[in-house]
């Protein structure tokens, strides 16, 4: 789980892999900005980025900001991101056959046998 830090001591805390198609055309709406670029930004420590993703974890915390009036001290906030584990196979790795021809239900079937 990443996390916001504010100077205060709160946290905020945010699943970046979480967040649904919803919530990312929400953050376009406020930003104007596309949601690959706010998440670049948001790694980079800009404060367009900064301020989308702290607002969305704010609200998924409770706290309703109007995101115009959202400004805090860049310097004293942090973000901390989530770290991946190595151990652990991504959504997008399949692990087992069930992505296969024949478990998939693919008209082309299996593989044919060379000639």
């Amino acid at each position: 789980m990443s996390k916001f830090v504010m100077a205060d001591g709160r946290e905020y805390e945010i699943s970046i892999r979480q967040i649904t198609n919803r919530e990312a055309e929400l953050l376009e709406t406020v930003t104007g900005k596309r949601y690959p670029q706010l998440s670049v930004d948001l790694v980079q420590g800009g404060p367009t980025g900064k301020t989308a993703f702290l607002w969305l974890a704010m609200r998924k915390s409770g706290r309703h900001e109007p995101y115009e009036d959202l400004e805090f001290p860049m310097g004293d906030t942090v973000f901390h991101l989530e770290e991946v584990d190595p151990t652990q196979a991504s959504p997008a790795t399949p692990t087992d056959a069930s992505t296969s021809p024949e478990s998939t239900g693919s008209p082309n079937g299996p593989p044919s046998p060379p000639r």
